[in-house]
């Protein structure tokens, strides 16, 4: 028999309880409304509880956090649908002792201990507080997010673990942050961290504003040069200037015609084609277009002789500014993925997405050289960003991946590894090694919930290659595998299998090397 008192609980999915928080849920599992049903035969407590992983269907004990809050349900309705909708507040912040299945009432029982604010001097505190709740109030004043009531609640109490409490309650953070500043029980630290959360909201407001200013300038700007560049061609036209009708654009279509490209690669330049017709010429979007259809017409789509050997950084950034004009939306983190740095800031950054749930470590060099002539130097330049890259960023983040016991890591290995190749030693060595790294982290987190495989592109190409134009060159190339179905893989055919890698159904693959290469190799 326990020692403790449990009390039935309600699991919480996208929403953290703070006590003298009153709020409306709704709720629809089929245990939480027993839980519900059976408070209100008695004293209608209920310990309250934010889950890790908000897709859990029937949660258990380690699925919840460590901190609650016990409070009491203050309003219950019973919807047409079923569902519940039930009014709650937050009395006192608790630590989860123990958790067990009522098996008569079919819910989750949970057992507590009431958890009190550290304070070492109430009256400083109240003094932070105060200057918490006017910097709140300036960010209120900015983004109108807060309503005027609350701030005049905030204002008119004195006692600043309730303060603390409320404004956390009502700040646009991830529930992983809410949870944190719930389970800060010192409360100086946690006015702080308020401070700090409050003035980051503040500057990325204010960076905003600015970004959305030059926008709009820009914008206005790019429509005035765009009426006056019409007005010219209009001008020009009547002067006889543009004889029939040659202009930039028909120039660049007739050189792309004639650059004999492949069906994919002709059909996406005259599409970039068909949205630089509409921008003013003078646009910085017009001038990345542009530079982008001269760099594809330049290529030697049609000249086996020539090759391409690197593209510099200024053209790599036009190509990122080509990329967000699909609409894709990211987070990125700048560094060296051998520099400790840089491997705090993506855990930092994952902090603020939420709990990572996939891995894909995809960092690679490619140094050729003939084995005698290898220098030191570059071995380990080589092994550090093939393998040492993936075992530091798979060490940050495998931890939370355990906690929600749910992940996947995939390591991006390469054929190489398997097959050999000459003038790089290096780079075969690694890409092995890479498979070991992979059967060790699948063998550890086995019961953890976390899955790690290492897939393995044959020869992949995309049409917006350069190498691509050399199809022809490459396939006769000595040191290029056998390529059985006679052509390139495509980096679609290598994103299938990762995503299906991702996929929750995928439990049963692990500690596997899985060759995408048409049956160029075969273990």
């Amino acid at each position: 028999m326990s020692k403790f008192d449990f009390f039935p609980s309600l699991p919480l999915r996208d929403i953290v309880i703070f006590p003298s928080m009153i709020v409306p849920l709704f709720v629809g599992r089929n245990k939480s409304i027993r839980a519900l049903n059976e408070v209100m035969k008695t004293n209608k407590k209920i310990i309250l509880v934010t889950q890790k992983n908000a897709e859990v269907d029937d949660p258990s004990s380690e699925d919840l956090y460590t901190f609650g809050c016990e409070s009491k349900v203050l309003q219950l309705l019973k919807l047409p649908d079923g569902t519940i909708k039930v009014l709650v507040e937050g009395i006192e912040r608790v630590r989860i002792l123990e958790c067990k299945e009522d098996k008569d009432k079919e819910y989750l029982t949970i057992a507590t201990e009431i958890v009190k604010d550290k304070i070492d001097s109430k009256e400083d505190l109240l003094a932070f507080s105060i200057a918490i709740v006017r910097k709140l109030e300036k960010l209120t004043n900015l983004s109108k997010k807060i309503s005027f009531d609350l701030m005049t609640d905030l204002k008119d109490k004195k006692d600043p673990s309730r303060i603390a409490d409320h404004i956390a309650a009502q700040l646009n953070i991830s529930i992983f942050e809410k949870q944190k500043l719930l389970e800060t029980i010192d409360l100086k630290s946690r006015l702080e961290k308020l401070m700090d959360l409050i003035n980051n909201e503040i500057n990325v407001i204010g960076v905003e504003r600015k970004i959305r200013g030059r926008v709009k300038n820009q914008m206005e700007k790019t429509q005035r040069e765009y009426y006056l560049n019409e007005q010219m061609k209009a001008i020009q036209n009547e002067l006889g200037e543009l004889e029939d009708g040659e202009n930039e654009t028909s120039h660049l279509q007739k050189s792309i015609l004639k650059a004999k490209m492949s069906k994919e690669a002709t059909k996406k330049c005259l599409s970039e084609l068909k949205k630089l017709k509409s921008m003013s010429s003078m646009s910085a979007e017009a001038t990345v277009v542009r530079n982008y259809l001269d760099w594809m017409v330049e290529l030697p789509w049609n000249n086996k002789e020539k090759q391409v050997v690197s593209i510099s950084i200024e053209e790599a950034k036009k190509t990122v500014e080509i990329v967000k004009g699909y609409g894709v939306k990211s987070n990125f983190v700048v560094g060296d993925l051998v520099d400790l740095t840089t491997i705090n800031k993506i855990k930092e950054a994952a902090e603020k997405l939420g709990t990572p749930s996939v891995l894909i470590n995809n960092a690679a060099i490619r140094i050729q050289d003939d084995f005698e002539k290898i220098t030191y130097e570059d071995w380990k330049k080589v092994m550090a960003v093939n393998v040492d890259a993936s075992f530091l960023c798979t060490q940050a983040l495998i931890g939370y991946m355990t906690k929600q016991k749910w992940g996947r890591v995939i390591n991006i290995g390469g054929i190489s590894g398997h097959i050999g190749a000459k003038t790089r030693a290096h780079v075969v060595t690694s890409k092995a090694a890479l498979v070991g790294l992979t059967k060790a982290i699948s063998m550890e987190f086995l019961e953890r919930g976390v899955t790690c495989n290492c897939v393995v592109p044959g020869f992949i190409v995309d049409f917006d290659s350069k190498e691509t134009a050399l199809k022809g060159h490459w396939l006769k190339h000595p040191q290029t595998p056998n390529l059985v179905l006679n052509r390139f893989g495509k980096p679609d055919e290598v994103a299938e299998v990762i995503a299906n890698l991702c996929k929750k159904e995928a439990d049963y693959i692990n500690g596997q090397t899985l060759h995408v290469s048409g049956g160029s190799f075969t273990p």
